[in-house]
């Protein structure tokens, strides 16, 4: 049996989230990330606040079969989305243009990796278990509860929860 942390009930703050990859499945998740804390905000919950992570540019290819078009090739895909669903929903949510790495600052309720390749899978789990290891008590809304990670291959896809 799972409890669900009290804090993820009633929280003060707008629970926080780090998206880890901008591609094909991460500009989905961010857009649906956009609608799921618009929606809670109606309702009188404080919402969600969003750090994207991803390295990469818009390349030609990604045109057509991500949420991308062709003014914005070569253009870096957290700052190019975030920046969008900013204006969009009036969010201020932040972009990193870098590696979710050792170096990162992980302040989130929740992982969400949206990464093509299991090597990063991998090192995302290092990170996580590190940060857990090393921060045993934080404020709620600094806390990681969970860890979800999206992946797919050419005809299946996958999600997996963990805590």
């Amino acid at each position: 049996m799972h409890f669900l942390p009290d804090y993820l009930l009633n929280p003060t703050h707008p629970e926080t989230v780090c998206l880890i990859g901008c591609g094909g499945t991460g500009s989905q998740v961010l857009t649906a990330l956009a609608r799921i804390s618009y929606s809670l905000q109606a309702l009188g919950h404080p919402g969600l606040y969003v750090i994207t992570y991803d390295p990469n540019e818009v390349s030609e290819s990604n045109v057509g079969r991500q949420l991308f078009c062709p003014p914005d090739i070569g253009i870096n895909k957290a700052i190019l989305l975030t920046t969008r669903v900013n204006a969009f929903y009036s969010t201020a949510w932040e972009a990193v243009p870098n590696y979710f790495n050792e170096k990162t600052d992980i302040r989130c309720n929740f992982t969400l990796s949206c990464v093509d390749n299991i090597k990063s899978r991998l090192e995302i789990s290092a990170l996580l278990k590190e940060y857990t290891r090393s921060n045993s008590y934080r404020e709620p809304h600094m806390t990681g509860y969970y860890w979800m990670d999206y992946g797919n291959g050419r005809d299946t896809g996958q999600v997996v929860l963990g805590s």
